[in-house]
């Protein structure tokens, strides 16, 4: 809840618009990225609330925030339909949570993961041993190294001799094109 003064001086309450979190709850937030940043985009769940700013996911649940760089988000996705968002991690972990309370949150964490991707390349593997996508990435702020990462398509199987010999390749000659 907050407030605000009517004519007579006396203190209207209001409800908070949107789940928006709270000067207490920015706090923290603050205090788990380590300086302030805005809030572009926040939801709402049981005992849960994710914020999204320029540079980070964070998830508070129960008092404790986990922060996640856009970067690290490998892929994700919002279910309209039971009202989760779910996102994969590029180690491999992943989260889904539900928001009964989501606002913006679901455009903005697709905006920011797509931002966070510099150069993204689709590349057949000959032979008929498939398809891989070699991808630059860094946090949309424009701070921090470009990562490259390549990810198998369908049955295409990264252990393959030919395979990480496409993988490298590609991603050499893409960081040729796109690091100083």
């Amino acid at each position: 809840m907050t407030g605000t003064t009517g004519k007579n001086g006396a203190m209207i309450a209001m409800r908070r618009p949107s789940g928006r979190p709270s000067r207490e709850e920015l706090r923290g937030l603050q205090a788990a990225l380590g300086h302030r940043a805005a809030a572009l985009a926040w939801g709402r769940g049981q005992e849960l609330l994710a914020v999204a700013t320029r540079g980070h996911l964070a998830v508070a649940e129960r008092g404790t925030w986990r922060v996640i760089a856009w970067d690290d988000i490998l892929s994700g996705a919002w279910r309209e339909d039971d009202a989760t968002l779910r996102w994969m991690l590029i180690d491999g972990s992943g989260r889904t949570i539900q928001l009964e309370n989501s606002g913006e949150l679901p455009g903005v964490f697709m905006e920011r993961v797509q931002a966070s991707i510099l150069v993204q390349e689709r590349v057949p593997v000959l032979g008929g041993r498939g398809e891989i996508i070699v991808s630059g990435r860094r946090n949309p702020t424009g701070g921090g190294e470009l990562r490259w990462m390549v990810q198998p398509l369908g049955s295409t199987d990264l252990s393959d001799p030919r395979v990480q010999q496409v993988a490298i390749a590609e991603t050499e000659h893409l960081r040729r094109e796109y690091e100083p």
